[in-house]
């Protein structure tokens, strides 16, 4: 399979040149906007791959177009989309001026990589959220994670008060059952996925989508929660931006350790060739954060960090209808919590240090025909390292080393006729993972190296999507076939083999032109392996928490139904966008950890079994947004939702633990001038149930928090450079976890609410595209 895509990648680029029919025209034009010119809008030509976008004046040069009749369509955040057609000859040189209407709830601003097709959120068969780099930028959300909390359903949440592991909560379920890409592909994944919502700088994204529910057969069978597509920058246009971020944790806090200084310095710069044929986009994130004491015990509640991040994007059109993308990323990051951070790990009264590096790369080829056709052949990659140490001083320490190899590749074909789409393909991924640790006893001699897993997963996947358009009906219907594979040399009664077929089913109806209403159905499985979460070792001076899974495991399905009502549209002078949600998603033989210990030696044992029964999780997502011409926007979303087990266990509960059964958010942005933005957001979570295992093992409901945070910017120009000033304050009012434990002996796991106590920042930024 793997030999066969290769030499598929190598040769139809080859194919492509016999195919093109091209000539060198030129075409020049400005794009404007409410009497304004339009910067870095995008210009592209239908049924191709060319593409540019306009510089600061609004102006843009497209060279290498197809010869005869074209379709041009301009995009821009913040503005309608518009088409044009024009006939092209040989040799010409055309002027096409455009002039866009306002897009004031930003309907028209997704783009469906996973699917290689261009949607709006009003035809879009399903709901599809944005998180722009512009509420990365306001809600001065430096890394992915912190900025994943302002779209509706989406609540992100930190599990360890030791290494500080996050983990994304979609529609209340946890992470492991929402599926995270990158330009549509299923390349995160395993151990990455443990710090790597953390680890990705929000510097190098583009935006984010995000559906809910069960996506795309496309996209894998895996999304039961839903999909999170972490959309990279590509090189449109000459630019750069350097930046430089500083803020101090605790601020104003007393009974704390003091406050922590959090720095970071990150770098964007891309360069396109005169014919725009060909660019290379360069990233780069420094991030350094003091561990942060929350009740004076002298234990961190917040880990130490050092991050460095470095990548780039590289396209290069062959010709007007195809191009080759590459993507390369590495991460390097030290995390440390417990306490005497100036002593060595292993020697420190407690430490849990982790070191990982990662490297990622894909390779994708796109092939455009008439009509629309779209042939995608696709290469990705993954290599992990991580090297860990938890131990207290005296008692005992595991030495810990993982690594992961991993791979995915497929072949996509997209048909286009008339109202018609189908897309089908075939896909394979494969993972090898390895993890040993090696034990240090009291008296500090060291022990023997156990293995812990040597796991390789491999699943071959067949898709096919088919959407039809009839009138005010939309229909789109998909079916994938997995056939997975797992072996585990460590402990051959683990392997697993079978196959899942897994059907997707979305309706939508045009009400009116301003409201849709939408239903889909969709089936889901998670493969019995060992994951990341079954190798995550948490440590206290009384115990230390291990993970394992059940030999008799086995898969864990799912159904999600969901139903939606989307009203948006212009009422005089506000843009008025309103969503209803519900959401049921039923778990058969779904995964529950049952808890084991402490023994004598102060081990507590987390097992991964199936439950006996299934799991309910239901609700509503509600999400609204106001635009008025007076240059305010404002949008919110609130979920409520219950999360029950249909039989009773830990602590003689059915609920989830860590799952509260409301929660939301809410933004504010008015550009009080043309310099001038005030930012104003909040974050909301209900009471929840949280435990705490131990020797005396109890389960607390915790109280609710309201965070309310403000920040300002300021641009002033300097020529075609901007210099962009921002400061402000997180959680001003300190909605902050008050009960922490204290001491050596605490339980690492009782950890709630925000993630960072009232934090103040200061920004400045450097660029030609602020």
């Amino acid at each position: 399979m793997r030999n066969i895509l290769l030499l598929i990648f190598f040769l139809f680029p080859l194919l492509s040149y016999s195919q093109a029919d091209a000539t060198e025209a030129i075409i020049t034009g400005r794009v404007t906007g409410n009497g304004k010119n339009v910067p870095f809008a995008t210009v592209s030509i239908e049924g191709s791959t060319l593409g540019v976008s306009t510089d600061a004046d609004g102006t843009y040069r497209l060279l290498a177009v197809v010869d005869g009749e074209v379709t041009f369509i301009v995009r821009s955040m913040g503005f309608k989309s518009q088409e044009k057609t024009v006939v092209i000859e040989r040799g010409e040189i055309s002027e096409i001026n455009f002039v866009l209407e306002k897009d004031f709830l930003g309907l028209e601003e997704v783009i469906i990589l996973g699917e290689k097709a261009v949607f709006d959120r009003k035809i879009s068969p399903k709901i599809i959220n944005t998180i722009s780099a512009k509420l990365f930028t306001n809600t001065q959300s430096i890394s992915l994670s912190e900025g994943l909390n302002y779209s509706p359903g989406l609540r992100m949440e930190i599990n360890c008060v030791n290494s500080g592991f996050p983990q994304l909560r979609m529609n209340g379920m946890q992470g492991v059952y929402s599926q995270i890409l990158i330009n549509g592909r299923r390349i995160f994944r395993g151990i990455a996925s443990v710090f790597g919502l953390e680890q990705i700088p929000s510097n190098m994204l583009e935006r984010v989508e995000i559906i809910r529910g069960g996506g795309s057969v496309l996209s894998g069978s895996n999304s039961i929660a839903g999909t999170v597509d972490l959309i990279l920058k590509d090189p449109a246009l000459n630019s750069y931006e350097l930046g430089v971020n500083t803020g101090l944790v605790g601020v104003g806090l007393q009974n704390t350790g003091g406050s922590a200084f959090d720095y970071s310095l990150n770098f964007n710069t891309s360069v396109v060739s005169d014919d725009t044929n060909s660019g290379v986009c360069l990233y780069g994130f420094y991030r350094n954060r003091d561990p942060f004491d929350a009740n004076d015990d002298s234990f961190s509640e917040i880990p130490q960090v050092e991050n460095i991040s470095l990548g780039t994007r590289l396209l290069h059109r062959l010709n007007g209808r195809n191009k080759i993308t590459v993507d390369f990323f590495n991460i390097h990051e030290n995390r440390r919590g417990g306490n005497q951070f100036e002593y060595p790990l292993s020697e420190a009264q407690m430490a849990a240090g982790i070191t990982q590096n990662m490297q990622t790369g894909s390779l994708e080829y796109e092939q455009n025909f008439k009509e629309d056709n779209k042939l995608l052949v696709y290469l990705s990659g993954q290599h992990v390292i991580r090297d860990a140490y938890r131990g207290v001083k005296g008692v005992f320490g595991i030495f810990d080393k993982t690594e992961e190899n991993s791979y995915t590749a497929g072949i996509q074909y997209r048909l286009h006729v008339n109202s018609m789409n189908l897309a089908f393909g075939i896909e394979n991924d494969g993972a090898w993972l390895k993890n040993n640790q090696i034990l240090k006893k009291r008296d500090n001699t060291i022990g023997d190296r156990i293995k812990v897993a040597d796991q390789f997963v491999n699943t071959t996947g067949l898709f096919t999507q088919y959407e039809q358009a009839w009138n005010r009906f939309l229909l789109s219907a998909g079916l994938r076939l997995d056939i997975y594979d797992v072996k585990d040399e460590s402990n051959a009664s683990f392997s697993n083999s079978g196959a899942v077929v897994s059907p997707r089913i979305t309706l939508k109806y045009d009400l009116r032109k301003d409201l849709q209403a939408r239903f889909s159905y969709a089936e889901g499985y998670r493969v019995p392996e060992i994951t990341d979460d079954d190798l995550h070792i948490e440590i206290s001076g009384s115990s230390k928490i291990v993970n394992a899974v059940c030999p008799d495991l086995k898969k864990e399905s799912s159904r999600s139904y969901m139903f939606s009502m989307d009203f948006n549209k212009h009422v005089g002078g506000v843009g008025v966008g309103l969503l209803v949600e519900g959401f049921i998603n039923q778990l058969n033989d779904p995964f529950v950890t049952e808890v084991k210990g402490p023994n004598k030696e102060g081990t507590i044992q987390y097992i991964r079994c199936n439950a006996d029964k299934t799991a309910t999780i239901k609700g509503v997502n509600l999400e609204f947004k106001l635009e008025s011409h007076q240059n305010v926007m404002m949008s919110g979303g609130y979920t409520f939702q219950s999360s029950r087990y249909n039989e009773i266990h830990e602590f003689g509960e059915k609920k989830f633990f860590r799952t509260p059964d409301a929660y939301g958010y809410m933004t504010v942005d008015w550009n009080a001038t043309k310099k001038l933005r005030i930012s104003i957001n909040s974050n909301y979570t209900d009471r929840m149930l949280v435990p705490i295992y131990g020797a005396n093992p109890e389960l607390r409901r915790t109280k609710r928090f309201l965070e309310i945070a403000c920040g300002i910017k300021y641009n002033i120009q300097l020529g075609q450079t901007v210099l962009q000033l921002s400061s402000g304050m997180k959680n001003i009012n300190n909605s902050y976890q008050k009960d922490f434990l204290s001491g050596i002996d605490r339980f690492p796991g009782y950890i709630y609410g925000p993630r960072y106590p009232r934090m103040i920042y200061l920004g400045v930024k450097l660029g030609n595209l602020l």
